[in-house]
């Protein structure tokens, strides 16, 4: 899907640039990395509504269908700003310092295939349960077997970083089963596949937007992180808002490929607020690095976390 699509193009009797122009315009705009799940979506929304414009900001959204794509483009500094996780974060901290703006809480699932008549996380065992190595997929998927008294060496992982790829290989009955994010996981119970486990509405918070950390040497580019931040938070506001759950819909079907009789018809909550990173989320991600022998050297977790100096005033809105 080109999401190119969602930016506005050139209105009739607008001036048109020339290529010099638009080049120093681009590096002007904020270049954020994004992928089509809900945690995106008020992103998207407040790039597509106005939101954004309207505070004077120049947003560039990238999409990415792979967690690992997202990230190389924040490490090879394409975008300033990425939708990752803290593991992925810690792991990329020694090269590419960043830090986490906010947490989104929407629920990472384990989906089993129907035809399986898998209903508890210990009858995985010797099953085939796809995720994205090293991430927040990753921690769900060990904390469930954790539940179930499951060794890691039970289920077998094949690595599928496209979250619609994945979607489809449990569609179509290629792998048992494919820890989910959201609208994904409601469109596959939709169609009949079991939700196996859930990860809790009290954390930890893994799912991140992350930037690096050279914005707070630039006063453009912190500024326009802070817009950034209240963009969003805005956006998730209004969507959440009674009367616009037909857009929320809208966005599921249109940019993350959900068929629209499904978006219309699945159970779909309203975007959750973010929050913001705590020590405990951290260090959940830290011990998960840790047990798999995979947490950089000489790397400090908690400097992952905005202290006093990186706060940003939007930011006060979700600090407890």
């Amino acid at each position: 899907m080109a999401w190119t699509a969602m930016l506005p193009s050139c209105r009739e009797g607008e001036v048109q640039l020339s290529d010099e122009e638009l080049s120093h315009r681009d590096s002007m705009a904020l270049h954020v990395a994004v992928m089509p799940v809900v945690d995106c979506l008020p992103m998207v929304y407040a790039v597509r509504s106005g939101i954004a414009d309207s505070m004077g900001l120049d947003v560039r959204l990238s999409n990415y269908m792979a967690q690992m794509d997202v990230d190389t483009a924040l490490q090879n500094g394409r975008v300033e700003v990425a939708y990752s996780d803290l593991v992925r974060g810690l792991r990329m901290m020694p090269k590419t310092p960043v830090k986490a703006l906010m947490c989104n809480t929407s629920p990472m699932t384990l989906v089993a295939l129907k035809t399986n008549r898998v209903k508890k996380a210990h009858q995985m065992k010797e099953r085939m349960v796809a995720i994205s190595r090293l991430s927040v997929s990753d921690f769900w998927c060990d904390a469930l077997l954790d539940s179930a008294s499951m060794q890691m060496e039970d289920v077998y992982r094949p690595q599928v970083h496209d979250v619609q790829l994945r979607t489809d290989m449990l569609r179509t009955g290629l792998i048992d089963a494919a820890i989910m994010p959201a609208p994904y996981a409601g469109w596959m119970i939709r169609l009949g596949h079991k939700a196996v486990g859930t990860s809790p509405a009290n954390g930890p918070h893994l799912a991140a937007w992350l930037a690096r950390t050279d914005v707070w040497a630039d006063s453009l580019r912190l500024r326009q992180v802070n817009q950034l931040i209240e963009a969003y938070l805005l956006a998730a506001q209004r969507l959440a808002e009674g009367g616009n759950e037909s857009v929320w819909r809208t966005l599921v079907a249109t940019y993350c490929n959900v068929p629209p009789e499904v978006a219309d018809s699945m159970r779909l909550l309203p975007p959750a607020m973010p929050v913001a990173p705590g020590r405990e989320d951290v260090a959940a991600a830290t011990r998960f690095l840790e047990r798999r022998d995979r947490m950089p050297k000489q790397t400090h977790a908690d400097s992952l976390l905005l202290d006093s100096m990186h706060i940003l005033p939007s930011l006060q809105h979700i600090i407890p």
